[in-house]
C-alpha cells in the first residue's frame, strides 16, 4: 500500500492533472497545532510571569494587613482596660484609695504600713 502511494505521490508531483485527485493536508495540519500550541503558551506565560512579583507583593501587604488588624485589636483592649480604669479612678473612691495606697505608699494617721516585696 505504501508503495502505491508513493507511485500517486510522485506521479501527481510530475503531472498536474493527477494534482486534484491528491488528499490535501488541509490549513490546520500538525505542525499548524504544535505552532499554535506553543503561540498559546507563550501568550499565557506573557500574562503569568510578570503577574508573579504582583502576586507575591500583594500576599507581603496582606500580611501586613492582618498584623496591622492584631495590632489594632490589642491596642483596642488596653483602650479599654485603661478607660474601665479611668473611670474606677474617677467613680470609685475605695478603688482610688487602694491604688494611692500600693503605687504612692499612701497611709492614713495612726495606720502601720508593712511592706512586702514581691
Amino acid at each position: 500500500m505504501s508503495h502505491r502511494y508513493r507511485k500517486y505521490y510522485s506521479k501527481a508531483r510530475r503531472d498536474p492533472e493527477f494534482a486534484q485527485d491528491m488528499p490535501r493536508r488541509g490549513l490546520i495540519g500538525k505542525p499548524t497545532w504544535i505552532v499554535f500550541g506553543v503561540f498559546v503558551l507563550v501568550v499565557a506565560l506573557s500574562f503569568i510571569i510578570p503577574a508573579i512579583p504582583q502576586y507575591q507583593k500583594l500576599q507581603e501587604i496582606e500580611n501586613e494587613l492582618a498584623d496591622a488588624e492584631a495590632q489594632e485589636q490589642e491596642l483596642l483592649e488596653k483602650k479599654k482596660q485603661f478607660r474601665a480604669e479611668s473611670d474606677a479612678l474617677q467613680n470609685n473612691r475605695r478603688y482610688l484609695e487602694d491604688r494611692a495606697r500600693d503605687r504612692l505608699r499612701y497611709y492614713r494617721e495612726g495606720e502601720t504600713i508593712f511592706q512586702l516585696e514581691r
